[in-house]
């Protein structure tokens, strides 16, 4: 498209075409980041559950330890 003399700016379809396509990159890679977090959050949940069951697990193992422990003296 020509330029008129008194035209402020230039034909800037093609410059506000390439905006366009730049913002749908970073929607998409936005889109990307947003659930890569959430399957991240999700592992850190199964994972805090985990924790949690272990360590119960070992409290049991550590009063079942000293309740023998207990038991095996009274026995001496």
């Amino acid at each position: 498209m020509s330029r008129h003399h008194r035209e402020p700016v230039g034909y800037t379809c093609p410059d506000i075409d390439k905006l366009i396509a730049i913002a749908e990159e970073l929607r998409v890679d936005n889109e990307s980041l947003r659930d890569w977090g959430r399957e991240e959050a999700d592992k850190v949940d199964e994972l805090e559950a985990k924790i949690e069951a272990l360590e119960e697990q070992l409290s049991d193992l550590q009063q079942q330890l000293t309740e023998a422990q207990a038991a095996l003296e009274n026995t001496q």
